[in-house]
Formats: C-alpha cells, sequence, structure tokens
C-alpha cells in the first residue's frame, strides 16, 4: 500500500494524472468513490484500514494521557501477515510529524520487519526536517520508490506486506505534481515485471 498525505481524490486527478491513469486504464485499479476520512488527521484515515476499528474504538494511546499505551497494542492488519509468514514494512518519510508519533504514544516495539523510522530520524537530524529534497545527488522521492522496490524484491517468493506513507511534498506543500513521473515510473516498471 502507498499512501500519499493530505491528497484528496480530485488533487491526486490534478497533481497526479499520469500515474492515475496508469492506475486506472493500464493496471485496471478500482477507485473508492465513496471512501472519506473517518476523523480528522493521518490516523483517523488509516486505523480503519489497519485495524478494522476507528481511533475512539481502539485502546487509548494519545500522548498527553498518562494512561496512554503504545500504538503497539493496536491490531493492525500487518501482524496477520506476519503470523501467515509474510515479510512486513511500514515506512513514512516525516518522522516529526508521523501519524502514530505526532499525536500518538507511538510503537514501543518496532511494528514490522522493516521500519524506516530510525532512519528517517538520522536524515532529518543530518539534513534537518526542511532540506529533505534530495540526499545526496538523488531525489528522496526517487529514494522512497527505491526502497519500496527494493522491500518488494528482495524476498523472492516470500510475500509481502507493506505500508509507505509520502509527506513530504505534499502534507504541507503544493507539490504533489513534482512525484507524478517518479510514481509512474515506479508503477510501470513494477507492473510490467
Amino acid at each position: 500500500m502507498i499512501g500519499i498525505d493530505s491528497v484528496s481524490h480530485m488533487e491526486f486527478l490534478r497533481s497526479l494524472p499520469k500515474s492515475y491513469s496508469y492506475l486506472t486504464d493500464i493496471m485496471g485499479s478500482i477507485t473508492l468513490n465513496g471512501y472519506n476520512i473517518v476523523g480528522d488527521g493521518t490516523p483517523q484515515a488509516y486505523l480503519p484500514i489497519l485495524t478494522g476499528k476507528t481511533e475512539v474504538e481502539l485502546p487509548l494511546t494519545r500522548r498527553r494521557y498518562k494512561e496512554a499505551d503504545f500504538v503497539n497494542v493496536y491490531p493492525f492488519i500487518w501482524n496477520n501477515f506476519s503470523k501467515k509468514g509474510y515479510m512486513t514494512a511500514f515506512a513514512e518519510d516525516m518522522p516529526g510529524i508521523d501519524m502514530f508519533n505526532y499525536r500518538l504514544k507511538g510503537f514501543k516495539e518496532q511494528p514490522t520487519d522493516h521500519y524506516l523510522r530510525t532512519f528517517m530520524l538520522d536524515l532529518v537530524n543530518e539534513k534537518g526536517s526542511k532540506n529533505l529534497d534530495c540526499n545526496g545527488e538523488t531525489s528522496i522521492v526517487q529514494q522512497w520508490f527505491d526502497y519500496i522496490e527494493g522491500f518488494l524484491r528482495n524476498y523472492g517468493k516470500t510475500p509481502v506486506f507493506g505500508l509507505f506513507h509520502h509527506g513530504l511534498f505534499t502534507h504541507d506543500a503544493d507539490r504533489g505534481k513534482l512525484m507524478d513521473k517518479y510514481l509512474y515510473d515506479f508503477l510501470k516498471r513494477n507492473f510490467e515485471k
């Protein structure tokens, strides 16, 4: 699963037309026209998909409450995949405001086999949160898709499940159109193999 933060269906059509066309016309993807966020914020968009429940139906994990638990107590779908022998991944590219650490208490233990948070924290500490367009000579968005592609390919016949949430170009900026080429190229390379 690849998620793009703060991008509505209409914004996706405007900013990522090549990718949208490839997803629907070539890959046969289905648009969930009735899907809408269940609350306010990124966790509320993902929790029903990842757990089958809304935040109010889950144990208290809001960091401002003393009795809050870590989000590991949630029945995440990747736990089910892991029990079935899948390799799992969870990655976000904005560690300062990521979905389970900004308002919620975060993970006490690493939630999946691959978890990008430590790398992204180190990258932000090294470069600063405002200087993440490139890492070396490569666009951070290209590196993001390279990371996903590596995860998909590294396990041969072992099944994989991953959630990769991108927000660097879209959360507080109108730069989604800059990633259309990267997403399109990623989809094309991986669908045709």
